[in-house]
């Protein structure tokens, strides 16, 4: 199998490395560059993982599910307490609209 024209671009300019491998195949090795406004499938993931995370800790989760008598509530903290010495940007604080 031959590589594209734009791998063999590529390997010339030294951002790819095309390596030969014993069964016949090819192996296509590229460096790594700064891709501007674009982000790694792993950065993404690692991201996702981080929100979802910061999610399950979250008030809004704050009931599991239980196979038998369904889902119950769980004691929760807020998220802010896992943390020491948080500066306070903003607060918010619930008023009653209907008066």
């Amino acid at each position: 199998m031959e590589a594209g024209e734009k791998v063999k671009e590529m390997a010339e300019q030294g951002i790819a490395v095309i390596t030969q491998n014993e069964d016949g195949t090819k192996t296509v090795t590229y460096k790594g560059t700064r891709r501007d406004a674009y982000i790694t499938l792993g950065d993404v993931q690692k991201s996702a993982m981080n929100l979802l995370n910061v999610i399950l800790k979250s008030s809004t989760c704050k009931y599991v599910y239980n196979e038998e008598t369904g889902y119950e509530p769980v004691a929760v903290k807020p998220y802010s307490s896992l943390f020491d010495n948080l500066k306070e940007y903003v607060r918010c604080e619930s008023i009653d609209l209907f008066l």
